[in-house]
């Protein structure tokens, strides 16, 4: 809405309130900063909408085309569903809010595919809370799956550790939420159900096989948000991270047992307690 109405203050506004202020582009083009140059025409902000288009095609399978219609006013792409459209806009404003962040003074390395990557997980992250807890359907789905696919595909394992591992930004935003939760009255019932939501299926996401690789350092940062998190909602446990992990790992025991086509199932032998 604030792009619609013109909103955000660009080196052309700030040249008509004072002419002493020049109107070139922050981002050091030399072009004349109008709003259209700083969202799209800007060199470095078109690269990055190339990267971001080019990526968005690669995760949904689809012709994401570069165009200012879809990427700033969040036209529809004709032929794909609603579903598919709601998370090709979500990477659309994962791009937008990096590159208003980064107006006036940009960060190193802020009109990348890795910095867009960070938010467009923390929106589907909070997009798959939503769902969980409101049961909307259709949910997310297959698509985890689809942008694992896409993250095991790239160089380095960052992107992969940035989605499943907790102390994120997404996870800093949820025990924000549930601060305000409580301070509000939210009763323990409804605190709980949101702890699992945004942060509890997050961390169960594959911990049978990333929980004994982490370091002590992270395995702390780690133990403390959850120490945290479940002392806001009234119902922390001592020891609750490895009780996580010993029953996720049962349960997928559990499963490989019960499919004698499983290829593991012969390594597996069911002990006389069951």
């Amino acid at each position: 809405m604030k792009i619609l109405h013109r909103v955000y203050i660009t080196p052309v506004k700030c040249n008509k309130m004072s002419i002493t202020v020049s109107d070139k582009c922050w981002h050091g083009c030399g072009g004349r900063g109008a709003l259209l140059h700083c969202l799209w025409e800007c060199p470095a902000v078109n690269s990055f909408w190339s990267e971001v288009t080019t990526a968005l095609s690669e995760i949904f399978q689809v012709d994401a085309p570069k165009c200012p219609e879809l990427c700033i006013l969040g036209d529809k792409i004709h032929g794909l569903s609603v579903r598919e459209m709601r998370f090709i806009t979500f990477g659309c404003l994962a791009a937008k809010c990096n590159i208003v962040m980064n107006w006036k003074i940009p960060t190193p390395s802020c009109f990348c595919l890795s910095s867009w990557l960070e938010e467009f997980i923390d929106l589907l992250g909070v997009e798959r809370a939503a769902t969980t807890l409101w049961q909307f359907k259709p949910g997310l789905g297959g698509l985890w799956e689809t942008i694992r696919a896409y993250l095991n595909a790239l160089p380095g394992d960052v992107y992969w550790y940035r989605l499943y591992f907790p102390p994120s930004s997404l996870s800093i935003k949820g025990m924000y939420f549930l601060r305000r939760l409580r301070l509000n009255g939210v009763n323990c019932k409804l605190l709980l159900l949101f702890y699992q939501a945004l942060l509890e299926s997050v961390v169960l996401y594959g911990i049978q096989v990333w929980y004994k690789n982490l370091s002590a350092q992270l395995k702390s940062e780690l133990i403390n948000l959850i120490k945290e998190a479940l002392k806001n909602t009234g119902a922390y446990e001592p020891n609750f991270l490895q009780s996580l992990y010993e029953k996720s790992v049962l349960r997928e025991a559990q499963k490989i047992l019960d499919d004698p086509t499983h290829i593991l199932s012969p390594e597996f032998e069911r002990l006389p307690s069951g």
